[in-house]
């Protein structure tokens, strides 16, 4: 009989083989139903795209992982030591060799945007390493594990917390390079409507781009690799098992040698092959700025290619170049409205570049030569999706894009929707939902930007924030939402739902906002909501009169927050101009009124870092962009009215109490630019519009004497 002991191994040898014969059938299958079910194709996709990475995660799993440990710890030591470029390129091998590990990718963006950063002291080093982060996450992490929810997660809150929060002291540099490289990339949105914001954005989305697609790679193999090898290996088998029971083993051998010949004689003349296919998500992203073929679809119109030639002609590609040169040179308000002087032309072709950018003949051709390359940019460069964008602003509002919150908003809910997660129940989810609803939560208070150029540093604009109500009902909706999954969640009523204290603060803050605003009817609405949707106790909900309300509410907060205090500042003295323009002092009265109130509740406990301006400088920064550009503000006021309003600071004796005598000196080298330009384009004459005050000269010499190194300032 059998020895037991090896009658056991050579059942379970063949065990195994069928085994892997089973699993070797069920492989394609259960891999192509895998990447159907998952994102994982995408990952395979930018692996074979690289030789690099696939080069270094074939190898052998022992010493990778050796090769691992050795890199982290190496990387830590360098960046303890202040070596951060050497710790960097460490970090960019641990990445390849572990391309679909997410928090391998989520540490070292981290390490680079939030740890690195602040060991700088410039604010060019800060940004470097901040847009490190940014790029490491965009451009390599997200396209290796398009389906992890905590990439998408990490980059929003980049861009929602250190680019736009106020706790790394060089936020503002951020916020600076990021609006600089969109003001390049998309202009300024249109002034007015939501509408008209969609409208300026829509041709974008239309504009030829290949996204890419799915596909499916088949590969083949002989069944030759897997049957020869089992024949060497199965004589052994035999022979070690049955080498003390002669006449068994030579039966065994018979058979064996019958059934490897007709599966010799089966593979020599068939030929079986084994099939495998691969699911592999072509997405077309990154490998140019611009993709040629689509840019040939384009040109297929002839009004398009003679434009195109034109501009070739004076030596353009058409690619970043035409955006360079729109932005020198166009009059068009997405540039106009940043302008801090006009244009500047040095040479017959800077005259010839100029005028072709604005022939009004090809206003429609350059409006679709235009789209196609901020779209082609966004897709290829910023790895972001036109249409995404523009379902964003149908949902949420105008959202300009050259803001941080836009982007955090982006990445958020974009991942959301790849990842497929909807559920609070997952950790990374539910602060995906917190960074969507902060940043509408933002773009309330600071959503509008004011844009300048800076001749001298292009890189570094002038940026101002205003509040902006077109979002106050998208981030109710918002508040709406995640109340109503955690109530459900928890079963319990929405009106005890976890976000309900702070969808009350800020429907207060907002009431706050569109009083500020004299519109008291839209106050009025989100107040008796909380009333309804809430049924809030306590004595100041039974106040009824509106202004009463708001202020209360400012005294029993103690201090309102920087934001919600900037808001309400700049939101009142927009009312308040606007009543002045329109002949209604009690309006202007009143709205000052409110900004002093506001200031004072602010002011009394604000830290230094916080802290505003004095009031009259305020007011004077103020009007003096009101006069120079009302369009900031979502206002649109003619040449001759502003002119009117200038003549009125000097003759006014409520405005001469309010922001001091001598106003007009303060605003008058800010303002003459600008307005003396924008006289001459209309054939007006400045200096009857606006007259030089007097005693300007001495203020000059005085305030030179004042500035470090006899400098002037540029700001009133």
């Amino acid at each position: 009989m059998f020895d037991s002991v090896k009658a056991k191994q050579i059942v379970w040898l063949l065990a195994a083989a069928a085994l892997l014969t089973v699993a070797a059938r069920l492989h394609m299958p259960l891999s192509r139903q895998s990447d159907e079910l998952t994102a994982t194709g995408e990952g395979k996709f930018v692996t074979e795209k690289d030789p690099g990475i696939a080069v270094l995660t074939t190898a052998p799993g022992g010493l990778r992982a050796i090769l691992v440990n050795y890199l982290w710890i190496r990387s830590q030591s360098l960046k303890d030591e202040g070596k951060f470029y050497d710790a960097m390129q460490r970090a960019a091998l641990i990445c390849k060799l572990q391309p679909n590990f997410p928090s391998v990718w989520s540490f070292h963006s981290w390490n680079m945007a939030w740890n690195i950063s602040v060991a700088c002291h410039t604010p060019e080093e800060r940004w470097r390493w901040v847009n490190r982060g940014i790029e490491l996450l965009r451009d390599e992490a997200i396209p290796n594990n398009p389906d992890a929810l905590l990439l998408y997660k990490d980059l929003a809150w980049i861009f929602s917390s250190k680019m736009g929060g106020y706790t790394d002291e060089m936020h503002g540099a951020y916020k600076q390079r990021w609006a600089a490289d969109m003001q390049r990339l998309l202009g300024a949105p249109p002034l007015g409507a939501t509408d008209e914001a969609l409208e300026a954005f829509r041709p974008i989305t239309e504009a030829p781009l290949d996204r890419g697609g799915v596909s499916y790679v088949t590969r083949e193999y002989p069944v030759a690799l897997i049957v020869l090898p089992a024949l060497v290996f199965l004589p052994v088998l035999l022979v070690y098992g049955l080498w003390e029971h002669k006449s068994i083993l030579l039966l065994a051998g018979i058979f064996y040698l019958l059934a490897a010949g007709g599966l010799v004689a089966w593979m020599v003349f068939a030929n079986p092959m084994i099939r495998t296919e691969t699911r592999l998500a072509t997405v077309r992203q990154g490998e140019q700025s611009i993709q040629a073929d689509q840019r040939e679809v384009l040109l297929r119109a002839a009004a398009v290619r003679e434009y195109a030639d034109k501009l070739r002609a004076l030596g353009l590609r058409l690619d970043e170049d035409v955006l360079d040169v729109y932005n020198r040179f166009s009059r068009d308000e997405a540039v106009e409205v940043i302008r801090a002087r006009a244009p500047v032309i040095q040479s017959d072709r800077d005259r010839q570049l100029s005028a072709l950018i604005n022939d009004a003949r090809y206003a429609d051709v350059r409006r679709k030569l235009l789209a196609f390359l901020r779209a082609q940019v966004l897709w290829n460069r910023y790895k972001m999706d036109p249409a995404w964008m523009f379902e964003l602003m149908k949902k949420y509002g105008p959202l300009d894009w050259r803001l941080v919150q836009p982007q955090a908003l982006y990445w958020s809910t974009y991942g959301i929707h790849i990842s497929r997660s909807e559920s609070l129940g997952d950790i990374d989810a539910a602060n995906t939902d917190r960074i969507v609803l902060n940043s509408l939560k933002d773009l309330t208070f600071y959503g509008r930007l004011v844009y300048t150029e800076n001749v001298e540093a292009p890189d570094w604009p002038i940026l101002g924030f205003l509040s902006d109500p077109r979002f106050i009902e998208a981030t109710n909706r918002e508040h709406e939402r995640l109340g109503m999954l955690t109530s459900k969640a928890r079963h319990e009523k929405f009106e005890q739902n976890l976000f309900r204290a702070g969808h009350i603060n800020y429907l207060v803050t907002a009431i706050q906002m569109l009083y500020a605003q004299h519109d008291y009817a839209e106050a009025r609405k989100y107040l008796d909501y909380i009333r309804e949707k809430y049924n809030p106790e306590g004595p100041e909900w039974q106040v009824d009169d509106l202004r009463q309300f708001v202020v209360e509410r400012l005294d029993k907060e103690g201090r309102p927050i920087y934001q919600v205090a900037v808001s309400q500042i700049t939101s009142a003295m927009t009312a308040g101009w606007m009543g002045y323009v329109r002949g209604q002092p009690n309006v202007y009265r009143d709205s000052m009124g409110y900004v002093q109130l506001v200031y004072d509740v602010y002011e009394k406990e604000a830290v230094k870092r916080l802290k505003l301006p004095p009031i009259q400088s305020l007011q004077t920064g103020y009007v003096a962009e009101f006069l120079t550009r009302p369009q900031l503000f979502g206002l649109w006021l003619p040449l001759t009215d502003r002119g009117k309003l200038y003549r009125s600071l000097a003759a006014d004796s409520m405005l001469r109490a309010d922001m001091g005598a001598d106003v007009q000196l303060r605003i008058y080298d800010f303002i003459a630019p600008p307005l003396r330009a924008q006289c001459r384009s209309l054939g007006l004459e400045f200096e009857t519009m606006f007259p030089e005050p007097p005693g300007l000269s001495e203020y000059r010499k005085q305030r030179a004497r004042a500035l470090p190194g006899g400098q002037q300032s540029d700001r009133p």
